[in-house]
């Protein structure tokens, strides 16, 4: 006889490399999957962001002439509306020598700032460097390590950045995309701690077979899953792990919610619907004996309560500050007005 099937196990993969936003957006729409978890494409801030990322691990790790390692670090100093400053940190490693045994003896090299004026068309990034002068210059009197050429590094940069204003963006982008696809649309939970490892429930398997099928249509990462099937007690264990982990996840939003002070609009709503959505899935779950629905019930209910408790509170602090409001008018009014009481009456009679 053939065991029971208890639901899907999924995990993914995702290429390094860059995506086109609008190629995923128009493969969902088609899909009918939620566009919400689809990756914008990149504004000038998060492109210039991105992009020194991106070239940042393609960089970090080097070796000039002589052997010796040379790390490469990019730091973020300023983001504004006309400028994206960062700086370019060289990092060399000692090679091992021989008459003392160190092997890693580290010290910073100079640093080289890189400004990215946006308000230019097209934007371009200028380089400072110590004594005005150049990365060649640098490398050619030897206070970069020779054989490293960060004007490629800074060219490369600003090719990636314009490739993601273009409508690219980067695989931990994607990644992020698929996990909360998974997550947030298709039910699946974190099975046994294991990460990038998912359990999807049987009532949401044609969502994860259709997100299988989509990205697959469009080479974009690859979602691979298969059935489960309920032996040697994987059945009890699953559900009392889920069980738990509900309640986890349950209380980190308990802990998030500010009965003291309130909270804003805004975040009241979006735990609201992670509560209903964990409460959605806990019935599914329990339904099949995957989970203890009286345990998570509890939880529920103490979740909801504070949610309560936070919007009473907001809404006195509301009240208080409308209140607050309402005596500093009177108080301004009282100090514009002439005084009615006792002295002179404030007019003069002929």
């Amino acid at each position: 006889m053939m065991p029971e099937k208890i639901g899907s196990i999924a995990t993914y993969t995702v290429k390094e490399g860059l995506y086109d936003t609008q190629l995923i957006r128009d493969a969902f729409t088609k899909a009918g999957l939620p566009l919400e978890y689809v990756p914008n494409a990149g504004d000038e801030t998060n492109a210039f962001k991105m992009a020194c990322s991106i070239v940042e691990r393609r960089w970090k790790k080097r070796y000039d002439k002589m052997g010796n390692e040379v790390r490469i670090k990019i730091a973020s100093v300023q983001d504004s509306e006309s400028v994206s400053v960062r700086t370019i940190v060289q990092e060399s490693v000692r090679a091992k020598d021989d008459s003392d045994g160190y092997a890693s003896n580290i010290f910073k090299g100079n640093v080289f700032k890189m400004v990215l004026k946006k308000t230019m068309n097209p934007p371009q990034i200028d380089v400072y460097t110590p004594d005005g002068l150049t990365p060649a210059e640098l490398m050619a009197n030897g206070t970069w390590a020779d054989g490293i050429d960060y004007g490629l590094m800074v060219q490369e940069i600003m090719d990636v950045r314009s490739e993601l204003i273009g409508g690219k963006t980067y695989a931990a982008n994607i990644r992020r995309m698929i996990v909360d696809v998974l997550t947030k649309h298709c039910g699946a939970r974190s099975f046994f701690g294991k990460g990038g490892v998912y359990f999807i429930h049987t009532n949401y398997y044609d969502r994860l077979a259709l997100l299988s099928d989509t990205l697959e249509s469009i080479n974009v990462g690859q979602v691979m899953h298969a059935s489960m099937y309920d032996e040697n007690g994987l059945k009890a264990k699953a559900a009392q792990y889920f069980s738990e982990n509900f309640v986890e996840e349950i209380q980190s939003l308990i802990d998030d919610i500010d009965t003291k002070n309130g909270m804003n609009k805004n975040k009241h709503e979006r735990i609201s619907r992670e509560l209903s959505w964990f409460e959605s899935l806990a019935q599914g779950y329990a339904a099949d004996g995957l989970a203890n629905l009286s345990v998570v019930k509890n939880e529920l209910v103490k979740a909801k309560l504070a949610l309560v408790s936070s919007l009473q509170a907001s809404q006195t602090k509301k009240m208080r500050a409308e209140q607050a409001k309402i005596r500093r008018d009177n108080d301004r009014e009282k100090v514009a007005s002439p005084s009615l009481s006792g002295g002179s009456s404030g007019f003069d009679f002929f």
